[in-house]
């Protein structure tokens, strides 16, 4: 998966995973476990490879995602939120804002 820029097949398993389990988020543990590794060594390949961290990550995917609902669906704010697995709207609007610098419906208009 160049998109990511790393070759190490554990993390590219646990990124896959994460970009399919997008509306209902998976645990760090669960994703150590379904990569055949523990929570540590997980943590381990996100700080080395990634120069960040399982959490980090997985909220980056989420919120790429939500950003081309945003963009190129006719859902609304709250059904994108839900989407993408946050469980609130107004936690998703601060969370994109951080992140983006935008609101989602700024996004919108």
């Amino acid at each position: 998966m160049l998109r990511h820029g790393v070759h190490h097949p554990g993390l590219l398993t646990i990124l896959e995973k994460m970009e399919g389990a997008i509306e209902y988020p998976l645990d760090r543990s669960t994703m150590a476990h379904f990569a055949g590794m523990s929570t540590r060594h997980l943590d381990r390949l996100f700080a080395d490879h990634m120069g960040s961290t399982f959490i980090a990550e997985y909220r980056k995917i989420r919120l790429q995602h939500a950003r081309r609902l945003l963009m190129q669906s006719p859902l609304s704010i709250a059904e994108i939120a839900y989407a993408a697995g946050f469980s609130s709207v107004g936690h998703f609007s601060r969370v994109y804002r951080a992140h983006y610098g935008d609101t989602p419906r700024a996004i919108r208009k």
